[in-house]
């Protein structure tokens, strides 16, 4: 086999690849509720300027989640106290945005 026949070989096995990742994560960033997982998770709600919401900041495992369905009001609440919480949730697209459920065992509507 020549270079030419290797690289094209090799070309096409990455293209497929890459086309299985995109529909992987189109499937996945459209919601489709068979992938749906949900967490708890115990951390501290900060606003985040820098990607103007709030986040999740977690300790064990560290992490920083952006909260996809925000409720200014209660998330400011929490965050200005400053102490962790538990809240219950799933995520939205990749492990990096999380749609809350609950906080505190109470009820969380987001928007």
């Amino acid at each position: 086999m020549n270079v030419k026949m290797k690289s094209t070989i090799l070309m096409v096995i990455v293209f497929v690849l890459f086309q299985f990742t995109v529909q992987t994560a189109v499937i996945w960033a459209a919601g489709d509720n068979n992938m749906k997982q949900t967490v708890d998770i115990k951390g501290m709600i900060e606003y985040n300027a820098k990607t103007g919401g709030y986040t999740l900041v977690t300790h064990d495992p560290p992490s920083t989640l952006f909260i996809v369905n925000q409720n200014k009001k209660v998330l400011e609440k929490y965050s200005k106290r400053g102490k962790t919480v538990t809240v219950k949730g799933h995520y939205k697209g990749s492990a990096d945005y999380l749609i809350i459920d609950q906080i505190e065992g109470q009820k969380y509507k987001g928007k």
